[in-house]
C-alpha cells in the first residue's frame, strides 16, 4: 500500500511541473492549475492521515472532524477562512545588474520550487517581473510606496492575489542584495523591509525566498471582544498548515507546519485595521488603529486570545459586521530603531524639545518604567529595539504624564504622534508652586507674630506689643493673596484653548484657594488688637504701672 502511494505521489508532483511548464506563460492558468493541485495535495494529505494499514496514523485529524460538524453558513465561512491558502504574487523589480539580469528567469522558478518545499499547502507564490513603470517605482522608492497603495489594489494583474511581495534586486559593494516589502491587499497596510545578500549569485535565490517568508504578514479576523477586552481571533490558513513527518515505528503523521511563514507563533504580535465598505461590497475606508497591538496571551489551532496595548480606550469597542469587519495583521518587524517625532497639536504644530521619554516592557507596573532619553530640539528621539519586541512609552514633561504610546521598534522608519504643548500648564505650575511657598511663609510668620506679641502682652510690654501688630498687619491677606489667583488664572486660560490643560489649571488654583479658605490662613488681627485695647485701658493699668509710665 505504502509504494502504491508513494508512486501515485511521484506521478503527481512530476505532473504537476510538467503543467507549471506549459503554463509558464499564461499566470491565471497556472494560478488555476495550482489551486487544482493545491485541493489534490490536501485530499491525499487528509487520506494519509486517516489510513490505518502500512503504519499510517489511525487517529482522525481535529481539522477535518471540525469541518464535518460544521452545519451552519457562519461556520462553514470560518471553516473556508481557515482552510484557504494565501495567493502571493511576487514582484521582482531588477536594477539592471547584469548577474541578475542573466540569471532573472532561473531565479523565478527557484523560488516557486523553494516556497513549495517552505509550505506547499499554506501559501501559493507567483513570480513575475511587474511592467517596467512599477518596477522603476519600487527601485527607487521601495522605502516609502504609500503613494502607489490605493492604485495597486485596482490593478487587473493583482486580481485575486491576497499578498503583495515587492522585492527589489541589485548589487552593492560587489555583493548581491534584496529587500522584500509586503502589501497586503485587503488591508492595505505595507509591511517593513527584510533585507537579504550574498556573494554569490547561486546562493541568491535562498536568500530571496528567506527575505520573502520574513516579510510574510498572515492576517487574522476578529471573531469577537470581549467586556475583559480579551480580542478572539481566527487566523487564516492555519488548519491546512500542515506537513507529513515520520515516526519512530517508520510510518507517517500530520503535525503542523511551524516553520511555515504562515504559521503562527505565540510572540507574534497583530496590528489591528477596520476595514468598511457598503452594501455592494466596495471598499469605503481602512482605518489601521495607531499606537494599538494585540498580543498572543493563548493559542488554539487557528484560534488566538489576545489582550489589547493601546493608547485608545476601547479601541475594538462594536459588533463585528460584513460592513465592518475587524481584521489584524502579524507584525514581524526586523531589529531596528524607530525615531519617535512628538509635535504640539493644533493647526500649526511645532516640535516639543526636552520632553522625557519613558519605557517599560508590557504587562509591566508602572514603577518598572525607567528613562530612556529626552527628545532634542526638532523634537525627535531614536527608540531602540527590547528584548520583548514591543515597549510602552511614557511620555511626560515635568511631573505629568501625557501620553502612554505601545510601539514595536523596527515596523516603521519614523513615527509621529501629537502630545499638548503644555508650556502653559509648566508656567502654571511654577505660578502655584510660588504661591504656595508664598502661602507657607505667610502661616509661618503669623504664628511667629502671634506668639511674641502674646509673650509682649503677658509681660505688659505695650510699645513692642504694637510695633508687632503693626508687622503683622503688614502682612498680605488670604483675600489679596485670592485675588492674585484670580489675576494669574485670567491670565494662563488665555494662553491656551486646549480643554485639558484648562482643566487641569483649573484643578490646580482651586486647590490653592481652599487652602487660602481654611483655617490655616486666618488672620488673628483682629483679637490681637482687641487684647492690646484692653491691656492699653487705664481700668487695666496697675497703680505701680501707671507711676512707672510717667514722665
Amino acid at each position: 500500500m505504502l509504494s502504491k502511494i508513494s508512486r501515485k505521489s511521484t506521478e503527481m508532483v512530476r505532473s504537476k511541473f510538467m503543467i507549471r511548464t506549459i503554463f509558464q506563460s499564461n499566470s491565471r492558468q497556472r494560478r488555476r492549475f495550482q489551486r487544482r493541485w493545491l485541493l489534490i495535495g490536501a485530499l491525499a494529505t487528509i487520506c494519509l492521515a486517516n489510513t490505518g494499514s502500512s503504519g499510517f496514523s489511525q487517529a482522525q485529524p481535529a481539522a477535518i472532524a471540525e469541518t464535518k460538524s460544521q452545519k451552519t453558513t457562519g461556520e462553514a465561512e470560518k471553516a473556508a477562512w481557515e482552510f484557504r491558502p494565501y495567493q502571493v504574487a511576487v514582484w521582482l523589480c531588477p536594477d539592471g545588474s547584469p548577474g541578475i539580469a542573466s540569471n532573472l528567469e532561473a531565479i523565478k522558478k527557484e523560488l516557486v520550487r523553494q516556497s513549495e518545499l517552505i509550505d506547499p499547502s499554506g501559501w501559493v507564490l507567483t513570480v513575475e517581473t511587474p511592467p517596467s513603470q512599477w518596477r522603476w517605482a519600487f527601485i527607487n522608492s521601495i522605502g516609502s510606496p504609500e503613494a502607489y497603495t490605493e492604485e495597486l489594489p485596482k490593478l487587473d494583474s493583482l486580481s485575486g492575489f491576497d499578498k503583495l511581495m515587492v522585492v527589489r534586486l541589485g548589487m552593492r559593494e560587489g555583493r548581491y542584495q534584496c529587500q522584500a516589502r509586503e502589501l497586503d491587499i485587503r488591508t492595505q497596510q505595507w509591511g517593513p523591509i527584510q533585507d537579504g545578500g550574498s556573494a554569490r549569485i547561486e546562493d541568491f535565490d535562498s536568500v530571496i525566498i528567506e527575505a520573502i517568508s520574513r516579510a510574510f504578514m498572515p492576517i487574522a479576523r476578529v471573531d469577537r471582544v470581549s467586556v475583559n477586552d480579551e480580542v478572539f481571533l481566527r487566523v487564516r490558513a492555519m488548519r491546512i498548515c500542515r506537513r507529513l513527518d515520520r515516526t519512530e515505528e517508520g510510518g507517517w503523521e500530520v503535525n503542523p507546519n511551524t516553520d511555515s511563514p504562515v504559521w503562527i507563533d505565540p510572540n507574534d504580535r497583530f496590528l489591528p485595521v477596520i476595514r468598511r465598505t457598503d452594501r455592494q461590497g466596495n471598499l469605503i475606508a481602512l482605518e489601521p488603529i495607531d499606537f494599538t497591538f494585540l498580543t498572543i496571551e493563548e493559542q488554539n489551532g487557528p484560534q488566538s486570545i489576545c489582550s489589547i496595548q493601546s493608547y485608545h480606550r476601547a479601541p475594538l469597542a462594536g459588533r463585528t459586521s460584513k460592513r465592518a469587519q475587524k481584521l489584524a495583521l502579524v507584525i514581524r518587524p526586523p531589529a531596528r530603531s524607530t525615531v519617535l517625532r512628538l509635535v504640539s497639536r493644533g493647526d500649526k504644530p511645532v516640535p516639543l524639545e526636552g520632553y522625557e521619554i519613558w519605557s517599560r516592557p508590557p504587562g509591566a507596573d508602572r514603577s518598572e518604567s525607567r528613562l530612556i532619553g529626552k527628545t532634542d530640539w526638532k523634537g525627535e528621539f531614536e527608540v531602540t529595539p527590547s528584548e520583548s519586541g514591543m515597549r510602552i512609552l511614557l511620555i511626560k514633561h515635568g511631573e505629568r504624564g501625557l501620553k502612554k504610546l505601545p510601539m514595536i521598534p523596527g515596523l516603521h522608519a519614523r513615527l509621529e504622534s501629537t502630545v499638548p504643548d503644555d508650556e502653559t500648564r509648566l508656567y502654571a505650575e511654577g505660578i502655584i508652586s510660588g504661591m504656595q511657598n508664598e502661602i507657607l511663609n505667610l502661616v509661618v510668620q503669623r504664628q511667629v507674630y502671634e506668639a511674641e506679641i502674646d509673650i509682649a502682652l503677658k509681660e505688659n510690654n505695650l510699645t513692642e506689643a504694637r510695633e508687632l501688630l503693626s508687622k503683622y498687619e503688614d502682612l498680605s491677606t488670604p483675600q489679596e493673596l485670592s485675588n492674585r489667583l484670580s489675576d494669574e488664572e485670567s491670565s494662563l486660560r488665555a494662553q491656551t484653548d486646549d480643554r485639558r490643560e484648562l482643566e487641569f489649571i483649573s484643578t490646580m488654583f482651586n486647590n490653592l484657594r481652599e487652602i487660602l479658605g481654611s483655617k490655616i490662613v486666618e488672620s488673628r488681627e483682629l483679637e490681637l488688637r482687641k487684647r492690646l485695647q484692653e491691656a492699653s485701658s487705664p481700668s487695666s493699668t496697675t497703680p505701680e504701672q501707671a507711676t512707672s509710665e510717667r514722665p
